[in-house]
Order: C-alpha cells, then sequence, then structure tokens
C-alpha cells in the first residue's frame, strides 16, 4: 500500500473537472471504465488453453446539477446546435486531475466524449435537480 501524505488519501474534494474549458462545480459524482472483452480458447479437454483479447469498450455516467448541463446546452446553442441539445455536441475532452499537497498529480483524460442522453430529473423537495449523464467516450487515457 502506497504511503499517504499526511495520512491523506485522494478523494473527491481535490478533483478537478474541465469540460469543454469549464470548470464545473455542480458534478455530484462521477464513473468511468474500460473494458475489454476477454475470451478462452478451448482445445482437446475441458480448460482453456488460450486467451484472446478483443475491443475495448469505454464508458462514462456524471451525476450533474442542472446548472452545469443548461451551461453545456448554452454552449451547444453558440455553437448553432438547434434547441441547445447537448447530445448534438461536437466530441471533446473531459479532464479530471487529483492529488493533495504533498502528492503525485493524477490526471486522467476521457477522449472524444459525447453525451447520449439529455433532460432532467426532479422530486418535490429536492432542493437541486440533479440526474444522471451517460456519455460515450473514444478513450481513456489513465496517466
Amino acid at each position: 500500500m502506497a504511503t499517504l501524505v499526511n495520512g491523506v488519501s485522494y478523494n473527491y474534494a481535490n478533483i478537478n473537472i474541465s469540460i469543454l474549458g469549464v470548470l464545473p462545480k455542480g458534478i455530484r459524482s462521477i464513473s468511468y471504465a474500460v473494458t475489454r472483452g476477454t475470451t478462452h480458447f478451448y482445445g482437446v479437454g475441458d480448460q482453456p488453453v488460450a486467451l484472446g483479447y478483443g475491443n475495448k469498450t469505454y464508458t462514462a455516467t456524471f451525476d450533474m446539477q442542472l446548472e452545469e448541463v443548461q451551461a453545456f446546452a448554452n454552449a451547444a446553442l453558440q455553437s448553432g446546435f438547434a434547441g441547445g441539445d447537448i447530445t448534438a455536441i461536437a466530441p471533446f475532452d473531459i479532464t479530471l486531475t487529483f492529488g493533495n499537497i504533498g502528492q503525485t498529480i493524477t490526471t486522467h483524460t476521457l477522449k472524444k466524449c459525447v453525451f447520449l442522453d439529455n433532460g432532467v430529473e426532479g422530486t418535490s423537495g429536492d432542493g437541486t435537480f440533479v440526474k444522471s449523464y451517460a456519455l460515450l467516450p473514444a478513450d481513456i487515457e489513465f496517466a
């Protein structure tokens, strides 16, 4: 296990997210991953004799407040996308950096992302609107 600086681990409080040149603060949670198709190949007997790799698949989900989504919709409008539809925004990169004082700053980049959905969710008594938005990255760099 890595030695913690002053007993502090990487945490959500020290993350910076840059999307379309903006540093949104209303992103409540993030999730992104890469999976690779992997298959065992069989020969004689019932045990695998080789391993084959297939394509990589990239996924990302951000839970965002409506104010952040509206900022992206406004950017879409300014770029000429009818109705400010965030699913029509051209592919863009998302950069995430995190680290505490004394730690190595880690940067992950979600490359060529597009929003897969658009909308609003709310419930009576909510203090703000928060919705989970799916994104489709073309690559994820874990640097």
